[in-house]
Order: C-alpha cells, then sequence, then structure tokens
C-alpha cells in the first residue's frame, strides 16, 4: 500500500500518513527482510520468559522489555525503508508540534 517514488524507494501513502497523525503508528509492510524478524522474534520471546509454543507460558496480559540491540533489531533499524519513513515521521511531528497538534 506504499506508492513508490521515481527512484524506486517507498514511500508512505496518504492513508498512511494519516494514520500515522490519527494513531501515533503506522504499519509498514516489508520494511526489512522476514528472516530478520523471525531472528528478533525468537529473542523476544526468550527475553519475556515466554514459549511461543506453550501458551501456558503466557501468564502476563503485557510484558515490558528493555531496548535490543542484537543483530536482528540494528539490521531492521538500518532498514532503508524504515530510515525514510522515520525521517518522515519526524517531520510531521515536529511540524504537529510547532501547530500545538498533541494527538
Amino acid at each position: 500500500m506504499h506508492s513508490k517514488k521515481e527512484d524506486g524507494t517507498s514511500c508512505l501513502s496518504e492513508a498512511q500518513r494519516a494514520q500515522f497523525v490519527h494513531d501515533g503508528f503506522v504499519k509498514l509492510e516489508d520494511a526489512f527482510p522476514s528472516e530478520t524478524a523471525a531472528e528478533a522474534r525468537v529473542i523476544l520471546w526468550e527475553a519475556a520468559g515466554c514459549d511461543p509454543g506453550d501458551r501456558r507460558t503466557w501468564t502476563r496480559p503485557v510484558v515490558r522489555l528493555g531496548d535490543f540491540a542484537q543483530e536482528p533489531f540494528r539490521q531492521a533499524a538500518r532498514a532503508c525503508i524504515v530510515a525514510q519513513q522515520r525521517e518522515y515521521i519526524s517531520r510531521v511531528t515536529c511540524a504537529g508540534a510547532d501547530r500545538g497538534v498533541h494527538e
């Protein structure tokens, strides 16, 4: 659902921009490889103390975890699309703060 710029890189669609401004987040399809996500998931499940295959270990409604600097998280953060969209989000939130927009 994102549009392509002339150089082939992805950018947010108008609907995604509106969703971010309204909700404070937007789902980014294909922001980084699924293999990277799978590696990160293994780390997160372990840090949460839960087994993804055993619902009996899911005893807490919310598990708060700290920052993660392992390679899959660095790979995701460095992904081109994430960097481009982070720049846009920064512009939108800074512009919103200048206009007194806080929602």
